[in-house]
C-alpha cells in the first residue's frame, strides 16, 4: 500500500526537528528544558510526594513580605521571566521563549536556588519559617512553570500536572499565572545579582580544588573572598550577615570570609 503524504501539520512538526525549521535554533533549549521540567520530582520536588515538598495548606504558606531574601529574589526572577515570556509570545519569538524558560530552570533554579535550599527542605523542622517559605515558593514555581512549559513540553507538562492534580482539567485549559506586583524588587535583585557573581567565582575556584582532589566538595572548603570593590564588600557584609552563616549557606561551604584587598 502506498504511504500517504504527511498533512501540513505533520510536515510542520517534522521541520521543527531541524535547524531552520519551525523551531529554528530552539530545539537544543527544548532538549535541555525537558530534564529540567522533571528534575524537581527527583531533587527538590514540586510534584512527586508534594505533600512533603510544596506548601499545600494555606496555614503553612508564608506571605511574601515575611520570606527570606533568597525566596523573594527568586519571585523577582520569576516575575521578570514572566514579562519576557509574554513579550516573546506577542512577538511570536519561540526561540527566546524557550531559551528564557530553559535558562531560568537550569541556572536560576537548579544550579542556584535548589542547590542552596535543598538541605532546608529535608533537615529543617516542618514549622521552620525558612522551610515553609521555601515550600511556598516551590508551590508558586510549580503552578507557573507547568503552565509556561505546556506549549513547548506538551506531554511532559500534562503528565506532571495530572500527577499532582489527577482530577483537574488539562493544564492546557488553565490560564497563565498572575504575577503579583509585590514580587518585583529591583534593589533586592541588584544585591543578589552581585552575590551570585561572587559565588560563581568562588565555585570556579572550588571546582579547581576538587579537580586537584584537594577537597571533595565545597562543604569541606573555607572560602576567603577578597573583594577589591569596597562598596561590594560592604554590601555583602551588610545584607548577608556573614557572622550568622547566611553567606556560608549560599556558598555551600564550611566558612566564608569576606576580606578587603590590601
Amino acid at each position: 500500500m502506498q504511504e500517504s503524504s504527511p498533512t501540513p501539520l505533520q510536515s510542520q512538526h517534522c521541520a521543527g526537528r531541524h535547524p531552520g525549521g519551525v523551531l529554528g535554533g530552539a530545539d537544543e533549549h527544548v532538549r535541555r528544558l525537558h530534564p529540567a521540567a522533571t528534575a524537581p520530582e527527583n531533587e527538590d520536588g514540586v510534584e512527586g510526594e508534594d505533600q512533603h515538598r510544596c506548601a499545600n495548606h494555606e496555614s503553612e504558606r508564608v506571605p511574601v513580605a515575611e520570606m527570606p531574601e533568597l525566596e523573594r529574589y527568586v519571585l523577582h526572577l520569576l516575575a521578570d521571566m514572566d514579562a519576557k515570556l509574554r513579550q516573546a509570545v506577542d512577538d511570536f519569538d519561540f526561540n527566546t521563549y524557550v531559551r528564557c524558560l530553559s535558562d531560568f530552570a537550569n541556572n536560576d533554579l537548579s544550579a542556584f536556588f535548589f542547590d542552596i535550599r535543598k538541605d532546608s527542605l529535608y533537615c529543617d523542622a516542618p514549622t521552620s519559617p525558612k522551610r515553609r517559605a521555601y515550600r511556598t515558593v516551590l508551590d508558586t514555581l510549580f503552578h507557573a512553570l507547568v503552565r509556561y512549559a505546556a506549549p513547548v513540553l506538551v506531554f511532559t507538562a500534562e503528565e506532571v500536572w495530572a500527577m499532582r492534580f489527577p482530577d483537574a482539567e488539562s493544564v492546557h485549559l488553565v490560564e497563565w499565572p498572575e504575577v503579583e506586583a509585590g514580587w518585583v524588587n529591583f534593589d533586592l535583585a541588584d544585591r543578589w545579582n552581585e552575590l551570585k557573581a561572587v559565588r560563581a567565582i568562588a565555585f570556579a575556584a572550588a571546582e579547581r580544588a576538587r579537580a586537584d582532589k584537594t577537597i571533595r566538595s565545597t562543604l569541606e572548603a573555607k572560602i576567603n573572598v577578597i573583594l577589591t570593590n569596597e562598596a561590594l564588600r560592604m554590601l555583602v557584609l551588610d545584607h548577608f550577615d556573614v557572622h550568622h552563616g547566611l553567606v556560608s549557606e549560599i556558598f555551600i561551604s564550611s566558612a566564608v570570609n569576606i576580606l578587603k584587598a590590601d
